[in-house]
């Protein structure tokens, strides 16, 4: 018996199935066998893939505000010292 991909293609998980498509959709613009048998696979990985149902998205958190940072002026103005100047390395010569 030989051995047919197509008869395979419901036991692939949703991830094989799109690893599979874009080597058919690479393929496909071979000339010869190769080509001729991705053109011929792609709708029936399609058919496939529309069967599989996407995991659902895990609901995320909203997103945090950060205060934005006082400007300068303002900080010197409620009376909050500047910080210090880092030192600057010395240039070798």
């Amino acid at each position: 018996m030989a051995f047919v991909l197509t008869d395979r293609l419901p036991m692939f998980d949703r991830q094989q199935l799109l690893n599979l498509r874009s080597n058919a959709r690479r393929l496909q613009a071979d000339e010869g066998p190769r080509g001729d048998e991705a053109k011929a696979m792609l709708p029936l990985i399609e058919e496939e893939l529309s069967k599989r149902v996407p995991a659902p998205a895990k609901p995320r958190a909203p997103a945090k505000k950060k205060a934005a940072p006082p400007l300068m002026e303002e900080a010197l103005a409620e009376g909050v010292a500047a910080a210090p100047a880092k030192p600057r390395a010395k240039k070798k010569a």
